[in-house]
Order: structure tokens, then C-alpha cells, then sequence
């Protein structure tokens, strides 16, 4: 447990951090650049839908991500009392954080690579397993084109839910900017856990 409180910290920290040299004064207001954070969009309604399912069905939910960076923890979070379904979140970006923090197990991702069904299957293993949740929501992928990526692999994202004995994955094709592919990420994992929860019920 205190391995993660040290983690949100340092995430916490790093993002104040990058956030202050994001803003400028202008006279007497303040103006803050476009950024990736500062771009979400308003995910209240979709996060107030997911609350109340939960909470009438006494379960929680945790989050392992990759290409979306803890946004999809920071949509689930964004309502008031959040803490009473929503456990928490990994964000583990590099493979040896997806091996260290989440225990995909190596071969997974030397076989299948980090981009795969395979390991977003044991991401949201290793998320349910770390947080002890009734649900898992992840995410992993290439969150912009990369010319020197095979072209069957150009924009690919997996995002997944889980509970104990269900997965639900869906395989994506981004081909917008960066931000723009992770918001819709985020969006369709939101929406895929809505559909899974109501199908749970």
C-alpha cells in the first residue's frame, strides 16, 4: 500500500510540476496553454452513471493504464464521492512497470507484445488483484501514429473490463492527434464498463 501512495504522489507531484510551467500571466489573468490534462473532456455524466451501478451493486472498480495515462482514473474520480467505488489506479506506461506493478508475466508481452489482447487481459488481472476491486478498466496502446510501426499496428489501442471471471475487450484504430486518440479512449472504455455493468446486473 505504500508503494502506491508513494506513486500517486510522485504523479501528483510531477504534474504540478509540468502544469506550472504551462501557465502564463497575462495582466491580472491567468492563461493556461492546451495541454493533454487540460483537454479531457467533461466525463461527469458517464462517471455519475458508473457510480451509481457500483454503489447498487455494492462493487468496486480499479484502473491499469497505459496510452491514456491515468485518464481514465481522473474521469472516474472527477464526481464526488469517487472513494466509494473507485479504489484506485496504475499507471504503468513502460513494460517493466506493466511486469513490476501489474505482474503481466514477461513472456506475455515477448510473445504478444505490450499492444495486445493478451496483456491487457493480465492488466486487468494484475489491477483487480492489486486493489482487491470487483472491476478492472485498462488500457494499452500506440496513442499516435508511428510511421516506423507496422502499418497493421499504425493507431492500434486496446481498452478491456473485467471482473473475476468475465473480460470484455475492444481493439481500436486511432488515426487523430495525440490527445484526441486518448480522449476517445478513454471515452469508449468508460462506455464499454457502462454496457458491461448493466449486462453484470
Amino acid at each position: 500500500m505504500i508503494l502506491f501512495n508513494v506513486l500517486t504522489l510522485s504523479f501528483v507531484c510531477v504534474n504540478a510540476f509540468l502544469m506550472k510551467d504551462n501557465v502564463k500571466l497575462s495582466g491580472t489573468k491567468n492563461s493556461i496553454e492546451n495541454t493533454e490534462f487540460m483537454s479531457m473532456p467533461n466525463y461527469t455524466s458517464i462517471a455519475l452513471e458508473i457510480q451509481t451501478l457500483l454503489l447498487k451493486q455494492k462493487k468496486t472498480v480499479s484502473t491499469a493504464e497505459s496510452c491514456t495515462s491515468g485518464k481514465i482514473a481522473a474521469a472516474l474520480s472527477c464526481i464526488s464521492n469517487a472513494s466509494k467505488v473507485f479504489k484506485g489506479g496504475i499507471v504503468a506506461y513502460c513494460n517493466e512497470a506493466k511486469e513490476n506493478l501489474l505482474k503481466v508475466p514477461h513472456h506475455i508481452i515477448a510473445n504478444y507484445t505490450e499492444v495486445s489482447e493478451q496483456t491487457i487481459k493480465e492488466m486487468l488481472k494484475g489491477s483487480m488483484s492489486a486493489y482487491r476491486s470487483d472491476y478492472a478498466i485498462a488500457s494499452t496502446g500506440y496513442a499516435e501514429l508511428d510511421i516506423t510501426a507496422p502499418k497493421e499496428r499504425q493507431g492500434l489501442i486496446y481498452i478491456g473490463v473485467s471482473s473475476k471471471d468475465k473480460f470484455s475487450i475492444k481493439e481500436l484504430h486511432v488515426t487523430g492527434a495525440r490527445v484526441d486518440n486518448t480522449n476517445e479512449a478513454v471515452t469508449e472504455a468508460l462506455t464499454l464498463f457502462v454496457e458491461f455493468l448493466k449486462a453484470d446486473n
